[in-house]
């Protein structure tokens, strides 16, 4: 078992970034929904035999440009731009590592499009955060599509 010490790294250094987060409900939403998505891709990772360490930088990494920039357009790959650049300054991960991670961060966004491995469990650790966070809340339908198909997977 490996003892995720880069991905603590990583982990602390966005927490640490988003508490310079101004707006409370903003950083109460980032801390929570971060947290949430870590959490899921940790079960979806080990289940489906992907790398869970890489996985969890994935979910930690996300959303960082979304919630650091408060910005949502094009978040997706401004955000695996911007994870690039924190993973290679590191200097923690590979270039193929660093790959699969950015790539997965990018993609995250298009949930109606398949893809690696890596991109399906962050794709669908974001949906299962979504449905968590409000269960109630209606969801477009490739969402609410991926979310079936997780619950048979998860059997719940």
């Amino acid at each position: 078992m490996r003892n995720f010490e880069r991905y603590e790294k990583i982990h602390d250094l966005v927490m640490k970034e988003f508490g310079n987060i101004y707006n409370k409900n903003l950083y109460t939403y980032a801390v929570a929904h971060t947290s949430m998505v870590d959490a899921y891709i940790t079960l979806i990772a080990r289940s489906r035999g992907l790398d869970v360490e890489l996985a969890k930088v994935c979910a930690v990494l996300h959303d960082y440009f979304k919630f650091t920039r408060n910005m949502a357009y094009e978040h997706a790959l401004r955000g695996a731009s911007a994870a690039k650049k924190m993973l290679d300054e590191s200097g923690l991960f590979t270039r193929t590592e660093t790959e699969t991670i950015t790539h997965a961060i990018a993609e995250h966004s298009n949930k109606e499009r398949t893809g690696e491995m890596m991109d399906e469990a962050l794709k669908d650790a974001d949906v299962l955060a979504s449905w968590a966070e409000n269960p109630a809340k209606s969801l477009s339908a490739t969402r609410e599509a991926r979310l079936e198909l997780l619950k048979e997977e998860l059997n719940f």
